[in-house]
């Protein structure tokens, strides 16, 4: 009866070291690619809540310029605002339009991680364009207004 016990705490020994937690490179890069893409999509999600913020900005723009007798460079700034608001929308309708779910790709982890570095780098820079193009309509509507 020992002899049986025996062996099956060395069967479960033998078991549990095979069952060895520690993550593969498979399930590293995978992990990678969760991280980044929930980042991308997060910022996405920040500068898409913007789009009406900078449709409303735009067309206040266009009321206080028709509005005003502003002085030739203060047109300007209006005319600078409203483009960067325009800058700031298309830039994200063209990044929606050429991202692509590396899932659905057929390349390398590898390939997958670079192609996510780039679009979170892209999609940072839209949304920071977003906030700095806000931001400037903002305060040209409060020091005109």
């Amino acid at each position: 009866m020992h002899y049986r016990q025996f062996l099956f705490l060395v069967f479960l020994a033998f078991y549990t070291a095979s069952c060895d937690s520690t993550p593969t490179d498979a399930e590293l890069a995978q992990k990678e690619i969760n991280t980044l893409k929930k980042e991308i999509m997060a910022s996405h999600d920040s500068t898409m809540a913007q789009m009406n913020t900078m449709a409303k900005l735009r067309n206040q723009l266009k009321e206080a310029k028709a509005d005003t007798t502003a002085a030739p460079e203060d047109t300007l700034s209006y005319h600078e605002s409203y483009r960067l608001l325009m800058a700031a929308s298309n830039g994200m309708m063209d990044w929606m339009a050429q991202f692509e779910n590396p899932d659905n790709q057929t390349i390398s982890d590898s390939a997958k991680i670079d192609y996510l570095n780039r679009q979170k780098e892209l999609m940072y820079a839209l949304e920071k364009d977003t906030e700095q193009a806000i931001s400037k309509a903002k305060q040209l509507l409060e020091e005109q207004g």
